[in-house]
C-alpha cells in the first residue's frame, strides 16, 4: 500500500518492534511578502482546471461563501470544513488584510 508520505520520504530504515524511522523531505515555500504568498496561494482556484466553475461564478457573482463551498468539495478534509474557511474569509482582520491589498494593488495600478 502506498500512501502520500511515500513520494516524500527522504530515508527510512527499520527498527525494533516493526517500527520504522523515516526522514521527511518536506518543502515550505518562501515569500517575499504577504501579498506574494497570497497570490500564490490564490493561483490554483483562479487557473486550476478543477477549480474552473467555481472561479467563474465567483467571477460573475462575487459570492464568497458558494466559491469557498465549491473549492470545499474538493479539499474538505473534515466535516465543517466549508463553515471554517467561510469564518476564517469573514474575519475583521482577514477582511482588513484584503482591503489593504486591494488599496496597495490599486496604487500600483496607478
Amino acid at each position: 500500500m502506498h500512501t502520500w508520505i511515500d513520494h516524500l520520504r527522504r530515508a527510512a530504515c527499520a527498527l525494533d518492534a516493526g517500527r520504522h524511522r523515516v526522514e521527511i523531505d518536506d518543502e515550505f515555500a518562501d515569500y517575499a511578502s504577504l501579498s506574494a504568498s497570497c497570490q500564490d496561494y490564490a493561483w490554483p482556484i483562479a487557473h486550476g482546471e478543477s477549480y474552473r466553475e467555481a472561479w467563474q461564478r465567483y467571477q460573475q457573482n462575487e459570492n464568497l461563501g458558494n466559491l469557498i463551498g465549491m473549492v470545499a468539495q474538493n479539499n474538505a478534509t473534515a466535516p465543517g470544513y466549508t463553515e471554517l474557511g467561510e469564518k476564517i474569509a469573514t474575519q475583521s482582520k482577514v477582511l482588513t488584510a484584503i482591503a489593504v491589498a486591494d488599496s496597495a494593488s490599486a496604487k500600483a495600478r496607478d
